[in-house]
């Protein structure tokens, strides 16, 4: 439990419960200002994955492209890896 709010258990008084109260109703607004930080880190975080994901589309079809492209220009025999070579080794 808080310190302040020992003593009231003890011997509650006005000008106690008054400093209570106040610091009670700060501690809210605290909480409100927090939640509301929150909900806007949240907004952004959403909002950054979605950018994200659309990135990371165009990237995929930029690739595709890229590979529809090279085959025209190389010919699909081109790009392919020959039978007697394997991957990593020369």
């Amino acid at each position: 439990m808080h310190p302040v709010a020992d003593p009231l258990r003890q011997n509650p008084n006005p000008a106690a419960m008054a400093e209570v109260l106040a610091y009670v109703q700060a501690l809210e607004q605290q909480l409100a200002v927090s939640v509301q930080q929150l909900e806007q880190r949240n907004q952004e975080i959403t909002r950054r994955e979605q950018e994200i994901h659309a990135l990371e589309i165009k990237n995929q079809k930029l690739a595709f492209e890229l590979a529809y492209l090279r085959r025209i220009r190389f010919g699909v025999d081109a790009l392919a890896v020959p039978s007697g070579t394997h991957r990593g080794t020369a």
